[in-house]
């Protein structure tokens, strides 16, 4: 696919050709051709690919492979710690990982101005718009979470009780990250650009989209160590109420604002 990619001409779908996009928005599902037409240029775009997809997938491949020879020290390590701290390692690893995923950070901005205006004229729910665009984002999270799980599995001393709450705190991260990055990009897109490069390159919501994985990862910190300080207890189903309430909070603020948020795209 990415080979085929290389030769795939994606100038009338991304940059000014309205009549092909308006043929395409006439599919009947057409929220599924949003989907649909996001994955293709993501993966047959080599730009794109190699600066969205690439990298989120890189990092954690390489370091399972260096964990190979250092695992047995990392291990010893870990076990003699407390289970706060091992569940507070398991996190900041998947966070860690997430964090180099740019896919919804730059979802609005891939489009264009022409593909956006071509939207704003289609009789859409621009709340399903927005949950369709960031699904190629939460997929891709979803294999950082598996393999940062392996990682986890290799080289530290976790039941699979931890394992499961594990992944499901990085899922609930990895989906609040992704829609808090393309609420970001529809406050700041960059829609008017001459190369895909500059689309990631020069567009200021990748270094927002750090910010919101590393204020995430600060905010875990904090209650972790707060947790730690007065040896409290179920820290794993605080967080993840947490999390739900914060999904819910973005949720209930995208469907008020949602069409607005779109519409005054310019």
């Amino acid at each position: 696919l990415y080979i085929k990619g290389i030769k795939y001409n994606l100038s009338g779908v991304e940059r000014g050709n309205i009549k092909s996009k308006g043929n395409f928005y006439k599919h009947k599902n057409k929220y599924f051709s949003i989907f649909k037409k996001d994955i293709k240029v993501l993966f047959r775009n080599t730009t794109f690919f190699i600066q969205c997809v690439l990298p989120a997938f890189l990092l954690p491949v390489i370091m399972i492979i260096m964990s190979v020879n250092s695992s047995g020290e990392i291990d010893t390590i870990i076990s003699v710690e407390s289970s706060i701290l091992q569940f507070f390692s398991g996190i900041t690893i998947i966070q860690f990982f997430l964090m180099m995923n740019y896919v919804s950070a730059t979802s609005v901005s891939r489009d264009g101005i022409d593909e956006v205006n071509c939207l704003k004229s289609q009789p859409l729910n621009f709340l399903k718009v927005i949950s369709v665009k960031v699904i190629p984002g939460i997929l891709l999270g979803i294999i950082n979470i598996v393999i940062s799980i392996i990682f986890i599995t290799k080289n530290f001393q976790f039941d699979l009780y931890s394992l499961i709450t594990i992944f499901i705190i990085g899922f609930l991260l990895n989906v609040i990250q992704n829609y808090l990055q393309i609420m970001i990009d529809l406050k700041h897109p960059k829609l008017y650009w001459e190369s895909e490069m500059s689309v990631v390159k020069q567009n200021i919501n990748i270094f927002y989209s750090v910010l919101i994985s590393f204020t995430m990862f600060i905010i875990v910190s904090i209650i972790a160590g707060i947790f730690m300080k007065y040896n409290l207890k179920n820290m794993d189903i605080f967080i993840i109420v947490l999390l739900l309430g914060l999904y819910g909070i973005i949720k209930v603020y995208l469907k008020k604002n949602a069409n607005h948020l779109y519409q005054k795209l310019r």
